[in-house]
């Protein structure tokens, strides 16, 4: 069933962070392909924000962002955890959420490339959320690793919260662990508050001190798995062409959830894959598709920066 043939333009808006340096180059091919990738809603209203002070747009990204009616957005969001860049999305996605007058709001990490116009499996009737599992297990945990493991079980003592009896499967290593999502992909209905609350336990978290043995990387991911788990939500997963991990193709993934032509998928989530030379069955993948190399063509374009 088609989701967005439910919703009309007005009722659905997209949300990224834009701040200077590499990042204005990811939001700018994102929203390029949205505008010519994005069928029925490619004129789907966009706002970016910049939630840390003193890191604004070229004047470059500010034409071309009212070109493609891009609202950019300037406010100070986050400040006490300038350090961190990834705590600008809980705070960048409750202040939309008080904001933005729409009903369903979709947060997209500027790392995402729309190949096709959205069609998702269902819509949100019956539902809060759609996200998609984890690529890869990291610093998620099985059932029997929930009590030995400091840094989860402490997140839901903090959080008030019972161990769930709820399981998800990593999209790539196929591990099968407690509720835990890529948060690439966020789609809400705006009226559950969702954002708002992972703001405010993520604040309580951060204030804590509380992070992964291996480092506070993903400390916004996984507040947000727990705010899930503490608000009950009804969740629907993506299916397996959207927030596809482009960057992980090599790796050994099930068989039904690897692409061969990307030219099908609905959205890919590149991370800095581009930000490297890429390797021969990468490279292949795109120069056998005709979107892939539209890609490349764009960043190439965008010059991005090649370590």
């Amino acid at each position: 069933m088609n989701f967005f043939r439910f919703l009309k333009p007005a009722d659905l808006a997209i949300v990224i962070c834009t701040e200077s340096g590499e990042l204005e180059k990811y939001s700018k091919l994102l929203v390029s392909s949205l505008r010519k990738f994005g069928g029925k809603f490619r004129k789907t209203p966009v706002f970016s924000f910049q939630p840390r002070a003193g890191l604004q747009i070229s004047k470059e990204t500010e034409t071309f962002f009212k070109r493609n009616r891009v609202n950019h957005v300037i406010r100070s969001l986050n400040e006490s955890y300038t350090e961190y860049p990834l705590a600008n999305k809980p705070f960048t996605c409750a202040y939309a959420e008080n904001t933005l007058r729409y009903k369903y709001l979709l947060f997209l990490d500027s790392d995402v490339i729309i190949l096709n116009e959205p069609n998702f499996i269902n819509h949100l009737e019956g539902h809060d959320i759609m996200m998609r599992p984890v690529d890869s297990k990291n610093i998620g945990v099985s059932s029997s690793e929930f009590d030995s493991n400091h840094y989860w079980a402490t997140l839901y003592a903090k959080l008030g919260i019972e161990k769930t009896d709820k399981r998800v499967v990593s999209t790539v290593d196929g591990y099968e662990i407690l509720p835990y999502y890529n948060s690439g992909h966020i789609l809400v209905k705006r009226s559950k508050s969702i954002f708002s609350q992972w703001k405010v336990n993520f604040d309580i978290i951060m204030k804590e001190e509380l992070k992964p043995a291996n480092n506070i990387f993903f400390v916004e991911q996984s507040v947000l798995a727990a705010t899930i788990v503490q608000m009950n939500l009804s969740l629907k997963e993506f299916s397996n062409d959207y927030n596809y991990p482009i960057h992980m193709q090599d790796r050994a993934m099930p068989e039904g959830n690897k692409i061969r032509d990307i030219d099908n998928v609905i959205s890919i989530h590149y991370h800095k894959l581009f930000n490297s030379e890429l390797n021969n069955s990468v490279e292949t993948i795109f120069d056998n598709s005709n979107k892939g190399k539209w890609i490349l063509n764009q960043i190439k374009l965008l010059n991005f920066q090649v370590k």
